[in-house]
């Protein structure tokens, strides 16, 4: 979606779909390395310089999958897939964070 250029219709910029039986969840934007993940270049990256991670339940077989897919394209064919080792349930919530952040509460774990 492009709220700031674009209204109604036209706000939409990409659109992922699945065959049938197949959902995707909810999409979690991770930064591109080295640019909007560091602050001293974040000001100078585009607010789509990243990536969408996915997760995706296949009904079929009873798998899921991580998608990625790029936040810059929204091409509806991800850039890698990932298959889990067991399946992610409906409503599974995730976020991001930097190294930075993932270290500064290791002392608490």
């Amino acid at each position: 979606m492009d709220l700031t250029t674009k209204a109604g219709k036209d706000a939409c910029v990409g659109r992922i779909t699945y065959p049938q039986g197949v959902f995707g969840g909810e999409a979690v934007f991770v930064p591109r390395a080295a640019t909007t993940a560091d602050p001293r270049t974040a000001a100078r990256a585009s607010e789509d310089d990243g990536f969408l991670v996915v997760y995706v339940y296949d009904t079929a077989p009873g798998t899921s999958y991580m998608n990625v897919y790029d936040a810059r394209t929204m091409a509806s064919k991800p850039v890698a897939s990932l298959a889990m080792p067991r399946r992610v349930p409906y409503g599974f919530h995730g976020t991001w964070v930097t190294e930075a952040q993932l270290k500064s509460q290791v002392a608490w774990i």
